[in-house]
């Protein structure tokens, strides 16, 4: 205020002359920085992320050992009904089971001890699908016969 007041009264008692432009020092407030503060704060912050990343894992583990009890359980009821069909398949495989369907589907008798049963039999002669010189030409005109087809398609995509 008292500055305002010099302004005033210099300018109404004294004549009008320019005012000399005052030079001002600028004062710089540097702020501190607590570093201290800023290190608990990046610590803390790295911290918490840390133990959401664990919590994350842990959650991730339970449903995996859910997911493999689950699996655990099919694997022991497949077992079961595995073994449930072998002793189906060893029942249907018995001698008995066997030789009851034959008595009873396809009307088949025991023989006795004494009796002997002979059947005739006509051999008929072996055809033979190829010989041997055929084999030996099929076998050797094979690889030349897959080298021009391949020519050939290779031909047929050049044109197009």
């Amino acid at each position: 205020m008292l500055q305002a007041e010099a302004k005033i009264y210099s300018s109404v008692t004294a004549p009008v002359y320019k005012e000399q432009q005052q030079v001002r020092q600028v004062k710089r407030t540097y702020k501190k920085i607590n570093y201290k503060r800023k290190i608990i704060l990046v610590a803390g912050s790295i911290l918490f992320v840390y133990s959401l990343l664990l919590v994350f894992l842990c959650i991730k583990s339970a449903t995996l050992s859910y997911q493999i009890n689950t699996l655990q359980k099919e694997i022991d009821e497949l077992g079961t009904t595995q073994n449930r069909i072998e002793f189906q398949i060893s029942q249907a495989q018995s001698l008995e089971k066997i030789e009851q369907l034959a008595r009873n589907n396809l009307g088949m008798v025991k023989p006795e001890m004494g009796s002997s049963i002979m059947m005739e039999y006509q051999s008929k002669p072996v055809q033979l699908a190829e010989t041997k010189d055929e084999i030996n030409n099929r076998v050797s005109q094979r690889p030349l016969e897959k080298l021009y087809t391949n020519l050939s398609r290779l031909a047929q995509k050049t044109k197009q």
